[in-house]
């Protein structure tokens, strides 16, 4: 759990190494399909491999991590998500992993 001092994207940037697969998940279907490498961590961004060079920033992480409560209790859908950052697959699937939990 994270204290309330920490964003979505201070928790994520303690815990990604670069290396790391992350498996692609939804709260609807579980684990899906496929999943992504962590090729690059830096102060505003993850760079992940497949798609070849994607850069998540730490705006999507601050972004979807504010709608990340609603999203595990189903107020909020992915297609909800996708509207507000073309990245969310990525990052749900990192804060799923790492078992993020957003304080209110």
């Amino acid at each position: 759990m994270i204290s309330s001092q920490q964003s979505a994207w201070g928790f994520v940037k303690e815990r990604l190494l670069a290396g790391m697969v992350i498996r692609n998940w939804t709260a609807k279907h579980g684990y899906i399909d496929g999943g992504f490498v962590i090729r690059e961590i830096n102060s505003h961004s993850v760079r992940i491999e497949p798609p070849q060079g994607r850069v998540v920033s730490a705006a999507d992480f601050e972004t979807i991590g504010q709608m990340w409560s609603g999203y595990l209790a189903g107020h909020f859908n992915r297609p909800a998500l996708r509207n507000v950052s073309h990245n969310s697959q990525y990052v749900i699937s990192i804060l799923h992993q790492f078992g993020y939990q957003q304080l209110d």
